[in-house]
């Protein structure tokens, strides 16, 4: 059986045991996903082709609409259709499990269903809770605050970050909060010298 046809197998088998949570497939983005009341939660594979096998890597995302058409308002390097398949935050499921990349292994066919299981199980115990917690703005606010190294857990972008905390400041109507956080976010970026820095800028200009 060629590759491809394996991997559609799984992502088959994956879409059986997450349907009864009310999720969707979407083949050609390799994901299944549902929507929420602000948006959207998805869990996406990302296969890594070998000569004889292929590894594959789950990462979860969540996009909350009002945020994202905010990101995206003057975002010339997307057309309309990709603008609406931004997430706002997101991770690979190794860095919820072990802190780093958990990959999965396919050999042959016979492989499917237990593979299949296997990322079911950790969907279920990781995936599932971070959906819970990051699914509502406020824990998304409050944890976009910071720039440590557990924020990856959020998005590994750290203008992207930025954007979040400003844009959901907004959303949520903290005005008393969000000159200071400005401040310190374009602190931040400027003293690592981020490359995002100009798009974190241009993006507050637009809201303000």
């Amino acid at each position: 059986m060629k590759k491809q046809d394996q991997k559609n197998m799984l992502l088959d088998q994956l879409h059986k045991q997450l349907s009864i949570y009310g999720y969707k497939k979407n083949t050609s983005r390799q994901q299944l996903w549902k929507p929420f009341e602000f948006g959207k939660v998805a869990i996406h594979l990302s296969f890594i082709n070998h000569l004889d096998d292929f590894d594959i890597t789950v990462d979860v995302g969540i996009r909350f609409d009002e945020l994202e058409e905010m990101k995206n308002m003057n975002n010339g390097l997307l057309n309309q259709k990709e603008k609406k398949q931004t997430f706002s935050i997101g991770t690979e499921l190794g860095n919820l499990i072990v802190g780093k990349q958990r990959r999965w292994t396919i050999i042959e066919e016979s492989n499917i269903e237990n593979i299949s299981n296997s990322i079911f199980s950790a969907i279920k115990e990781i995936a599932f809770p971070y959906i819970d917690k990051y699914s509502i703005k406020e824990n998304v606010f409050n944890d976009c605050l910071s720039d440590g190294e557990e924020s990856i857990v959020l998005t590994g972008i750290d203008y992207v970050r930025a954007m979040n905390a400003v844009g959901l400041a907004k959303i949520l109507n903290k005005v008393d909060e969000i000159e200071q956080i400005i401040e310190d976010k374009t602190k931040f970026l400027e003293d690592k010298n981020d490359f995002g820095v100009s798009m974190f800028c241009n993006f507050v200009k637009t809201i303000q």
